[in-house]
């Protein structure tokens, strides 16, 4: 949950900052010139750092959501008859039995 946020405030924080060179850009006093020669960052940069960061984030999503799905698949084929477990209401149970059924 933590690296979420990070990832979506890196991302607001970025578009913040590009809408904010586009707003300086087009109330400039030279609207023909490039936003290299006023000394920013060419347009194709920011695009190529928006894309980098989306793939990160991306990455970073699909790399925890793999880690708790190899975690739950530990944890169900650990269960055997006689464990005792505490269920998401906090009974404590004792299982009985164990079926195995197909998830899509």
């Amino acid at each position: 949950m933590r690296m979420k946020s990070y990832c979506l405030s890196l991302a607001l924080s970025f578009l913040q900052s590009l809408l904010h060179r586009l707003q300086q850009q087009r109330h400039s006093r030279f609207p023909g010139s490039s936003a290299a020669a006023q000394g920013g960052a060419p347009g194709w940069i920011n695009i190529a750092l928006l894309i980098g960061i989306i793939y990160l984030c991306g990455f970073l999503f699909f790399a925890h959501s793999q880690k708790g799905q190899k975690s739950k698949k530990n944890f169900w084929a650990s269960l055997t008859p006689g464990i005792e477990v505490i269920t998401a209401v906090e009974l404590l149970g004792t299982v009985v039995e164990v079926k195995k059924v197909l998830s899509l």
